[in-house]
């Protein structure tokens, strides 16, 4: 046989190959549906502003401990806080550490403990903002989560630092394009 015929498959090896490839068309398609579909709910401006209408007000800020293997790739927590605190005051979001009840931005970091002699390390990065809601039946208020997203990787302390920067502009971009006029100063002419 040569390199340009394919191999014979008789019995179970041909009825995997045929149904490993459908399955795996029809995973694509799916996949490729849930991606077309995604903008259609992500885009709304209702829920841009339930997730970050928040009267252009500055958010405190939480950052997690960063696990021990953290220190093997050069990240620490002043890091960590400095990176986020500078994002926010270049935005004017920053309010400091976070409020018992109020708007913050909740950082969080996970670093797999690399491998002795590397100086990277698979991790994950979660980002969130939350704010004061209240529940419409009883009345009660609280703080939750009302945007979330994160990075997943393998790279190096700056290559971790920089998907946290990363996560960071979403959060600023989203937050300010939803805010706008709330946080321009200038007086709003009616037309």
């Amino acid at each position: 046989m040569n390199s340009q015929e394919a191999p014979c498959m008789d019995g179970p090896e041909r009825w995997l190959a045929v149904h490993s490839n459908w399955r795996t068309g029809w995973s694509v398609i799916i996949l490729l549906s849930l991606a077309a579909s995604a903008p259609a709910w992500s885009a709304s401006p209702d829920l841009d502003r339930f997730r970050f209408y928040n009267n252009c007000e500055p958010v405190g800020v939480l950052v997690e401990t960063l696990p021990e293997a953290a220190d093997d790739l050069e990240l620490t927590h002043k890091k960590i806080r400095d990176l986020v605190e500078v994002r926010l005051r270049s935005a004017r979001l920053y309010k400091g550490p976070r409020d018992t009840l109020g708007p913050y931005l909740y950082v969080r970091i996970n670093v797999l403990e690399p491998r002795p002699g590397l100086k990277s390390s698979s991790f994950n990065v979660e980002v969130s903002f939350a704010k004061v809601v209240e529940d419409t039946v009883t009345g009660y208020r609280t703080t939750a989560a009302t945007w979330t997203d994160g990075a997943l990787g393998y790279g190096d302390g700056d290559f971790i630092r920089s998907a946290v920067s990363d996560e960071l502009d979403k959060f600023i971009l989203s937050y300010l394009r939803v805010n706008e006029r709330a946080c321009d100063p200038a007086p709003h002419r009616t037309q």
